[in-house]
């Protein structure tokens, strides 16, 4: 009787649930490579609301994973069985085995297949968390985070309904799927028959490398100068994309577009404009010129994807504005490949109608310093960079300046990244940005909520790192198997800064090392020079003969994550701003914070949720479904 009912149940809802086209998506993504899943997305309500789309007739899945693997991950699986809908949440607990959840969250809206692909849209609470009676080990929260978004499918449906065959086809990709941007309407277009409408036609600039011929070497930085457009009118950048050459994706880690202003740059134009392959970056090669060109307008890590500046802000480039020369700086990590030729950089989208703000990008974080240092072996180590309220004082405007984006950047062994915002001893809350599941290989410049920034104020970036796969000290670089912990980060109105960082103080970080003495080996590399016994070795090579003991590392905690940094504070063209007290760290009474796990924020209930009815009893159907094993 009660299999008879669910049945016809299903039957109705089959067939009066709605088209799932007339949704309005914020958001889409390409989940597998060969574009056979794809979904789109938005989020109202303390809800997520997806179409996932797959190339099967059988059963299609939709999950999320601490990790990428389909361990502890939070699964729905959904498709259509002889003209009927299903849903069940599910959670597996193993590599591949997925087991019906005891308290089914997700419901399903519409689903439909034709003669190759299945179509299912689907409603899940953000934090289904903060639900009564949540079952601990069943569903993920959806945060702020990077999300590991896994998928999968299976030609055939389930038989019994309950029990979904091993998948067929499974892959991942990190995704940010909260965008506080997201769904923000973009500028209205000019009149139609307005004069402006035929100027407002977008410029394209492509920064690019210059078919560029790569040293057979692990990690190479290769920088090429780039004239700017020539506009006769004022123009801002709205959007940038990269422009990856095929065959090129697994070895462009990272690529900065920089500004070239604060001296005279006239040297550059014969590197402009004799189209050559560039030079190594950081080298003897490099223009003497170019070492000034210190500004980052635009950044790019390994997985990002296009990025849009919010309505009302732009890079500004063309007469008086911007500079004339930029730098395209490619991190590549090669892994001693040899014969590689390159073209690779971004595409930048102009708009000759400029907005209501000029933007800039700023640097924040650790200095690119071999004085970061991480010891092998260890499961979580926090590391400080500070960009102090002395500089903040110095540069910024009266009114401040307000942050809208952030790219995060660790290498290898990054964890979590966050950066936390103080004015005089009291934090501002929430971070700017926080990424408690940090992906470095999915490096996005992502839009956070405004934030002002005022005169005086301090942006401290806290990075955790993960070395227990590690045999050896790990020091900040440039190299991708070095590390580095900085933050990209938008704003307006534009000023001068160009980047706000510090270190840690030198001779107090290398006491607690046991080293008393150091010099320079050409421009960055440390090679102790006393005790006398390890006289010659690299910093690198002492570090690796280290014996970790708990004692050691805290004093190294002590003085390069709680103690006093050196800071470096400059404008565009290298041009130093000189502070007064030349130090800085955490203010007074702030406690650093390591390692940390997210605090679910519970949506309070609204009036007229915007789940259909037939699709909360669709839900609790199927979990009677599973139950009976139907």
């Amino acid at each position: 009787m009660v299999l008879s009912a669910v049945v016809a149940v299903l039957a109705t809802l089959a067939v009066s649930l709605p088209a799932a086209r007339t949704q309005k998506w914020d958001s889409e993504a390409v989940l597998a490579a060969d574009g056979s899943v794809r979904i789109q997305w938005r989020i109202h309500d303390g809800n997520f609301t997806c179409q996932l789309e797959a190339t099967t007739l059988g059963w299609v899945g939709f999950g999320l994973s601490p990790t990428g693997a389909m361990a502890n991950s939070d699964m729905v699986v959904a498709g259509v069985k002889d003209g009927m809908p299903y849903l069940m949440d599910m959670h597996s607990a193993d590599s591949y085995q997925l087991i019906a959840d005891q308290r089914q969250v997700s419901h399903l809206v519409a689903a439909s297949e034709n003669s190759t692909r299945t179509v299912v849209t689907f409603t899940r609470p953000l934090t289904p968390s903060c639900l009564p009676d949540a079952v601990q080990g069943e569903n993920r929260d959806i945060t702020m985070d990077t999300q590991r978004v896994l998928f999968a499918y299976h030609e055939s449906d389930p038989e019994p309904l309950g029990s979904p065959q091993r998948h067929q086809h499974r892959g991942q990709r990190s995704i940010h799927l909260r965008d506080p941007a997201a769904g923000q309407p973009p500028p209205p277009p000019p009149p139609p028959g307005d004069p402006a409408a035929a100027a407002a036609q977008p410029v394209v600039w492509n920064v690019v490398q210059h078919e560029a011929r790569l040293p057979s070497e692990s990690t190479v930085y290769w920088c090429r100068v780039v004239r700017a457009p020539q506009l006769t009118t004022k123009h801002h950048v709205i959007k940038y994309r990269p422009l990856i050459q095929p065959g090129s994706e697994r070895i462009v880690h990272h690529m900065l577009v920089y500004q070239c202003s604060g001296h005279d740059f006239s040297d550059l134009a014969v590197h402009a404009d004799g189209g050559g392959g560039g030079y190594r970056c950081y080298s003897a090669n490099m223009p003497p010129a170019a070492r000034g060109c210190r500004g980052a307008i635009a950044g790019w890590g390994v997985g990002g994807e296009d990025f849009e500046y919010p309505p009302d802000a732009g890079y500004p480039i063309g007469p008086d504005h911007g500079a004339e020369f930029y730098i395209l700086e490619t991190h590549y990590d090669l892994q001693d490949r040899t014969g590689v030729v390159d073209s690779s950089g971004l595409e930048f989208t102009l708009t000759p109608q400029p907005r209501r703000e000029d933007a800039a990008m700023l640097i924040v974080g650790h200095d690119v310093s071999q004085l970061q240092l991480i010891p092998p072996g260890q499961r979580t180590l926090p590391v400080a960079g500070h960009c102090s309220d002395e500089c903040l004082q110095l540069a910024l405007p009266d009114s401040g300046v307000t942050v809208f984006a952030a790219l995060p950047h660790t290498h290898l062994l990054g964890r979590q990244i966050r950066l936390r915002h103080f004015q005089g001893n009291t934090e501002v809350l929430p971070s700017i940005v926080r990424d408690d599941n940090y992906d470095f290989n999915y490096q996005q410049l992502r839009h956070v909520p405004p934030r002002r920034v005022a005169r005086g104020d301090q942006l401290t970036v806290e990075c955790v790192y993960r070395s227990t796969e590690r045999q050896n000290a790990t020091l900040g670089g440039r190299a991708t198997q070095e590390e580095m912990c900085v933050i990209f980060m938008l704003y307006y109105p534009a000023v001068q800064l160009a980047q706000c960082v510090s270190t840690p103080q030198k001779e107090p970080l290398l006491s607690a090392l046991g080293v008393s003495g150091v010099r320079r080996d050409g421009r960055h590399d440390l090679v102790v020079t006393s005790p006398a016994e390890f006289n010659g070795l690299s910093l690198q090579e002492y570090a690796n003969d280290l014996d970790w003991s708990d004692q050691r590392l805290t004093a190294l905690s002590e003085v390069a994550w709680r103690g006093t940094h050196v800071p470096e504070c400059y404008e565009f063209g290298r041009v130093v701003l000189e502070t007064t007290r030349n130090t800085t760290g955490y203010p007074p009474g702030v406690e650093p914070q390591g390692w940390l796990v997210r605090d679910a924020v519970c949506p309070q209930p609204s009036r007229g949720g915007s789940l259909l009815v037939p699709s909360v009893l669709l839900g609790a159907v199927v979990a009677v479904s599973a139950i009976l094993g139907i």
